[in-house]
């Protein structure tokens, strides 16, 4: 029993927060046991509830950020304005290499089609035409604010970087999200560069710092993936890898 207690410690002091010892042998080995047990228990719940607040409050701050970023943007090439953008979109990063991983199985075409819906309006401004395409189950294990993330900085950057009149598809497949559009496409020599943080590709003259596919790539990482970044004259088509969900 000494041993098997041991082991149960040795596991929830490596993370294993699902550890629990067996309350068997002499009365002071049970006590000790089920004063652990008592212990995981209550720092798993401690745990859970603070990853969940971390969760709702990188939620919440996405829309805010999001608002302001444009609001900046609609400000055109003031100085100040470029400074204040800058400064969000470093508050964009952070956020995104802070936020606590509260992971579970995510319905990838669900979130595609919000995010048709949160970007339609704004693409109709634009002069775009934004359509959701989902192909089969699409399943992925990450967290759904993650997800809706990348896809905004996805979409986001069709609307910014494509001329009016394109055409962008938000897809949904098997474990992936993909954005593509029907612009001019990115340089070939750039294709590799474009998710680095703070890289601007040569030309661009919108509003911006380079972070947004910085963000999606790390958002992708964090989640046992990775980003696939292809395009020709014929259009951008950027895929975003997670873990296979349920």
């Amino acid at each position: 029993p000494l041993r098997a207690l041991a082991e149960s410690a040795r596991r929830l002091g490596g993370g294993d927060l699902s550890a629990r010892a067996d309350e068997e042998g002499p009365s002071e080995v049970r006590e000790v046991a089920s004063a652990l047990n008592q212990m995981a228990g209550d720092l798993q719940a401690t745990l859970e509830s603070q990853r969940d607040f971390v969760a709702n409050a990188s939620h919440q701050l996405r829309t805010p950020l999001t608002g302001l970023r444009l609001r900046l943007e609609a400000l055109g090439d003031e100085p100040d304005a470029r400074a204040a953008l800058r400064e969000v979109d470093r508050l964009r990063l952070a956020r995104a290499s802070a936020h606590e991983a509260t992971g579970r199985d995510v319905d990838l075409a669900e979130q595609v089609r919000f995010a048709e819906d949160r970007w339609s309006v704004r693409a109709a401004e634009a002069g775009h035409a934004i359509e959701a395409r989902t192909n089969g189950v699409a399943r992925a294990f990450a967290d759904p604010a993650d997800v809706a993330s990348a896809l905004d900085n996805l979409v986001e950057n069709a609307i910014v970087y494509t001329p009016r009149g394109s055409r962008i598809v938000v897809e949904a497949e098997r474990d992936s999200i993909r954005v593509s559009d029907d612009g001019p496409g990115i340089p070939r020599d750039e294709v590799g560069r474009v998710a680095e943080r703070f890289y601007r590709g040569r030309g661009v003259t919108s509003p911006g710092t380079g972070l947004g596919l910085a963000i999606v790539r790390e958002i992708a990482e964090r989640w046992g993936g990775g980003i696939d970044v292809d395009s020709d004259d014929g259009g951008t088509r950027i895929t975003v890898r997670f873990r296979s969900g349920a």
